[in-house]
C-alpha cells in the first residue's frame, strides 16, 4: 500500500513556542512529524484582503489588494487589477498564487 500524507492542524495552549516544541519532541514517533510550523498568535503576520470596487478611481471595475499586519488596524493599498471580460485578470491570479506560495493569509472581503 502506498503511503499517503495528511495535513493535521492543531491548536495547542502553551506559555511559549519552546514548550510546544518540547511537547512535540516527547511524542511517540515525533521523528515522523515533518515541516511542523508553530504560529504564535501574538507575533505579527502579514495578511491580505481582496475587495471588489465597481468604479475604482473612475477607471471601472477592479479588484483591490490591500495588506496589513495583524497587529495593525489600517489596511494599506497594494495593487489594483482591472476586471477583464468581467473576470479576474491573469495578473490578479498570479498575485494570489504568489500570496499562497509565501504563506500569506488572504481572503475576499465583502464591502
Amino acid at each position: 500500500m502506498d503511503e499517503k500524507y495528511f495535513k493535521v492542524v492543531l491548536e495547542v495552549c502553551a506559555p511559549d513556542k519552546d514548550t510546544i516544541e518540547r511537547m512535540i519532541d516527547g511524542m511517540p514517533n515525533a521523528e515522523q512529524i515533518y515541516e511542523s510550523e508553530i504560529i504564535d498568535p501574538d507575533e505579527p503576520r502579514l495578511e491580505c484582503r481582496i475587495r471588489y470596487e465597481a468604479d475604482w478611481c473612475g477607471r471601472g471595475e477592479h479588484f483591490i489588494f490591500e495588506n496589513k499586519w495583524t497587529n495593525e488596524d489600517e489596511w494599506g493599498f497594494d495593487t489594483a487589477f482591472k476586471l477583464v471580460d468581467e473576470r479576474l485578470s491573469y495578473e490578479a491570479l498570479t498575485k494570489i498564487r504568489e500570496l499562497m506560495r509565501m504563506g500569506i493569509d488572504f481572503y475576499f472581503a465583502k464591502c
